[in-house]
C-alpha cells in the first residue's frame, strides 16, 4: 500500500494547497486582494488569506454594537412581551422589537441611526427621556413607573439598562395593575370613611360565610371584641328566626346575585336583639367569587353625614 498518497486538491481559483501557497506566494497574495484565498493542508482548509482592507472591514463590523453577540442577544427581544429599544452611546436607535412598534405606534426598526428622541418627539421632557440620558451619561440603570405618553390614562414600567456600549430601554404596560391598586386604595378609603362615620358597619365574609374582617360599630352591637367575632360564621350571630332567610340571601350572593337591601336581626352577647338594615354584594377575586361584603346600619339610624 502506497502510504505517500495524499488527497488531491481540486483546482480552484480561490483555494491553494499549503505547498503551492509557499511556492507561489506572490500569485496568491495578488488574488487575495480581490477575493479571500483558502489555504488547505491534506485536503482540509486551515487558513484564509485576506487583504488588509477586507480584514479591517470585518474587524469594524465585529465592533459594531448592533452586530455579533449583541445581535444574537437582541434576537431574544422578539420573544419578550415588553417593548425593547436599544440605542448606541449617542442615543441613536440600533434595535427595536415588534412590541415597541405596537406600543409607540412607530416603526422604530426602520429608523435606525436616528435619535430615539427625534424618532419619538413625544418623549421630550418625560421621565423616560431623563432616565435614558442618565444611563447614557453615567451608565446608571434606572427603574420608574411613569404615565404613558402613548396612551391616555396609561402607565408604563420604564427600565434603562447599560449593556456593553449601548443602552437598552424596556417599556412594560402596567396600566391594569395600576388601576387595580388605585381601586384597592379607593376601597380602603371608603371603609376608613365608614369607620369614622361611626354608624356604619362593614363585614367581609369568606365563601363559607365566615367573618374575615369587620369595621365600625359591629363589635359594640354584639358586645364582643373583634377577635371573638373574626373567623366565626356570621350565622352564629343571627337570631334563629332569621337564619334561614340569611342563609338563602348569602347563597344568592355567592351565586352572583347581589342583595340590595334586607333586614337582619343579630343576637348580642347579652339580653335583647339588634335589628340592622343590610346590603350584601359578592366579592370577586382573580379566580372567581371569593366571598361577600355586607354594609349595615342599626335600624332607626340615618346614613346621612
Amino acid at each position: 500500500m502506497d502510504m505517500s498518497w495524499q488527497p488531491r486538491i481540486e483546482p480552484d481559483d480561490h483555494r491553494a494547497s499549503a505547498a503551492d501557497f509557499v511556492r507561489s506566494f506572490a500569485k496568491w497574495r495578488d488574488k487575495a486582494q480581490a477575493h479571500p484565498v483558502e489555504i488547505a493542508s491534506h485536503g482540509r482548509v486551515t487558513h484564509v488569506l485576506l487583504s488588509a482592507q477586507e480584514y479591517e472591514r470585518l474587524s469594524a463590523k465585529g465592533s459594531d454594537p448592533a452586530s455579533g453577540s449583541n445581535s444574537t442577544l437582541f434576537g431574544l427581544g422578539e420573544w419578550m412581551t415588553d417593548a425593547i429599544i436599544a440605542t448606541d452611546g449617542d442615543g441613536e436607535i440600533i434595535y427595536a422589537n415588534n412590541v415597541a412598534k405596537s406600543l409607540t405606534g412607530a416603526d422604530l426598526a426602520e429608523r435606525k441611526s436616528q435619535s430615539l428622541i427625534e424618532a419619538l418627539p413625544i418623549l421630550r421632557g418625560t421621565v423616560i427621556e431623563q432616565n435614558l440620558g442618565r444611563t447614557l451619561v453615567n451608565h446608571e440603570p434606572t427603574f420608574a413607573e411613569v404615565p404613558s405618553p402613548f396612551r391616555e390614562d396609561g402607565w408604563l414600567l420604564c427600565r434603562t439598562i447599560p449593556l456593553r456600549n449601548c443602552v437598552v430601554v424596556i417599556l412594560g404596560d402596567i396600566t391594569e395593575a395600576v388601576r387595580r391598586d388605585r381601586m384597592a386604595d379607593s376601597k380602603q378609603a371608603i371603609v376608613k370613611a365608614m369607620t369614622h362615620h361611626g354608624s356604619v358597619g362593614f363585614m367581609r365574609l369568606s365563601a363559607r360565610g365566615v367573618v374575615k374582617k369587620l369595621e365600625g360599630p359591629v363589635t359594640s352591637w354584639l358586645n364582643l371584641s373583634a377577635e371573638r367575632i373574626s373567623d366565626r360564621a356570621l350565622l352564629d350571630f343571627v337570631s334563629r328566626e332569621h337564619r334561614l332567610e340569611f342563609r338563602e340571601a348569602l347563597e344568592k350572593v355567592l351565586d352572583g346575585d347581589d342583595q340590595p337591601r334586607f333586614d337582619l336581626v343579630l343576637t348580642p352577647n347579652g339580653p335583647g336583639v339588634v335589628k340592622v338594615k343590610c346590603a350584601m354584594v359578592h366579592l370577586r377575586g382573580q379566580f372567581g367569587i371569593e366571598g361577600a361584603v355586607i354594609i349595615c346600619t342599626r335600624e332607626g339610624e340615618s346614613l346621612s353625614i
